[in-house]
């Protein structure tokens, strides 16, 4: 017979046990980036989709369609431009954006 908090307990370790490979997996993520990042055109390709989903610009959209859009884009570029700072530092970001194709 298998009582309730034993399911609770198998649960929570099931979870923990998920979260831990996501972030291992995570982790990797941020290695393979960092390899990317110490190639010349690793950093131009990267310029070239932050360029595309500017992150540091303000959006002074009167189309709120449009305006959605934009900060959809805009939502990408903070993501990447926070996994690069992790991957790397500030610095690697502002040698991405100082690369050109």
């Amino acid at each position: 017979m298998v009582y309730s908090f034993e399911k609770e307990i198998e649960n929570k370790y099931k979870a923990q046990l998920k979260e831990k490979v996501n972030q291992e997996e995570f982790d990797r993520a941020l290695i393979a980036l960092k390899n990317v990042l110490n190639t010349s055109d690793g950093r131009k390709v990267m310029n070239k989709i932050l360029s595309i989903c500017p992150c540091d610009v303000l959006n002074n959209c009167d189309n709120p369609i449009k305006m959605s859009y934009n900060e959809g884009v805009r939502a990408v570029g903070i993501v990447i431009k926070d996994l690069i700072i992790r991957a790397t530092d500030r610095k690697m970001y502002y040698q991405v954006l100082e690369e050109t194709i």
